[in-house]
């Protein structure tokens, strides 16, 4: 059920709201975008423009629920889930929500208003709706985070991760590029750039275009669909461009304006885009969601080129005050981004009978399973590449 909490009270209704993301037509864009603006933790995964460009795709579960925390007229916490949509240890999870493209951050949307009552009252109301909760990545580190983990355990509810990791990020800092570059990357590394930055330019005539409105970031957005589509992501099925409804949410996301923006940063070689990368802008913070580049020239690394150019214009221009790569482990951007996010795929028991001996054995079932499942994930898909060749 969708469970809505009025602060004062801190006590969910017995009855749901209604079903599903018509539950927040009365909110109204400027109560949802204001909650995703001053937000302890950037997270645009949970916000209007994300969910709602889902649903206009045909996207978004119809079992989706939500828990809203309300103060007075205002918007103070929101996570949308998926009721027993995950297995922990073999036992049935809700699981927190997030876009199968773009599952980047799970993180609780909780204002900065209140966080203390916000967060409890969250907590509160994921007691009353179930018993287990899994949020796939988590971002450990922030502030939104901490205050999910301290409010469970001033209930005595167990949390525990299944696996987590460490993600490259980095806040602006002073100086510019070359300042940064000569603290933070190997000489062996800037010289090696360099190199490349050359030999690009032996074949042709570069470029570097960054677009955030306009028919600019609409050509730049169509240009990454077919560049995707013709790499391995295509081959796969996997590309953006595979499914009219993912690319139908890529255009609506990227090529957005407001609380949520979209960017566009494009190396272009003789006038052809070569690689190009897809951001949201979100709160201070820009993720880098989406980068393809033209497999054909891969010899000159134009993918890595473009993630440096991203960081000359983050550290120079200053298009935003922190940029999360979005990434998994052994992402390229780890040697290139100084700073660092713990990610964890968390687990919440919301019932104190369930304590933590017992969610340390559910956990390392979950794990063990998790673990058959990748196996079975890798094989078919050295299995799918195969039989594309």
């Amino acid at each position: 059920m969708n469970v809505a909490v009025p602060l004062d009270t801190l006590r969910p209704p017995a009855a749901p709201i209604s079903a599903g993301l018509a539950a927040f037509a009365e909110l109204g864009e400027a109560e949802w975008d204001a909650l995703l603006g001053q937000a302890l933790g950037p997270n645009p995964f949970h916000g209007r423009l994300v969910l709602t460009a889902h649903a206009a795709a045909g996207l978004l579960p119809e079992r989706l629920r939500f828990i809203a925390v309300r103060g007075g007229a205002r918007l103070e916490a929101l996570l949308p889930y998926l009721p027993g949509g995950s297995l922990v240890g073999w036992r049935r999870a809700h699981r927190v929500w997030m876009p199968p493209q773009f599952a980047v951050n799970a993180t609780p949307l909780i204002g900065r208003a209140r966080p203390e009552e916000s967060v409890e009252a969250l907590v509160a109301a994921m007691a009353q709706a179930g018993r287990l909760w899994r949020l796939p990545l988590v971002a450990l580190d922030g502030a939104a985070g901490r205050a999910l983990v301290d409010a469970c355990r001033r209930r005595g509810f167990a949390t525990a991760a299944v696996s987590s990791f460490d993600r490259a990020v980095l806040a602006r800092c002073g100086g510019g590029y070359e300042a940064y570059a000569r603290r933070h990357l190997s000489a062996g590394r800037r010289k090696g750039l360099a190199r490349q930055w050359r030999r690009l330019g032996d074949a042709g005539r570069i470029a570097v275009a960054s677009f955030t409105e306009g028919q600019g970031l609409r050509d730049a957005v169509e240009a990454f669909l077919q560049l995707e589509a013709q790499g391995w992501k295509g081959r796969r099925g996997t590309a953006l461009a595979s499914r009219a409804a993912n690319a139908a949410v890529g255009r609506a996301l990227f090529t957005a304006a407001g609380a949520v923006a979209g960017r566009a940063d494009v190396l272009s070689l003789d006038g052809r885009p070569v690689a190009i990368s897809l951001a949201l802008v979100s709160a201070g913070t820009a993720f880098l969601l989406k980068t393809a580049h033209d497999e054909r020239l891969r010899a000159f690394s134009p993918g890595v080129l473009l993630e440096d150019a991203i960081l000359r214009a983050f550290l120079d221009e200053g298009f935003a005050e922190r940029l999360d790569s979005a990434s998994l482990p052994g992402s390229l951007l780890d040697e290139l981004y100084a700073d660092r996010e713990r990610i964890a795929d968390l687990v919440v028991a919301t019932d104190s009978a369930i304590t933590v001996a017992a969610l340390a054995a559910m956990v390392a079932k979950e794990r063990r399973r998790q673990a058959v499942l990748d196996g079975l994930k890798a094989w078919y898909w050295r299995a799918i590449d195969f039989a594309k060749r």
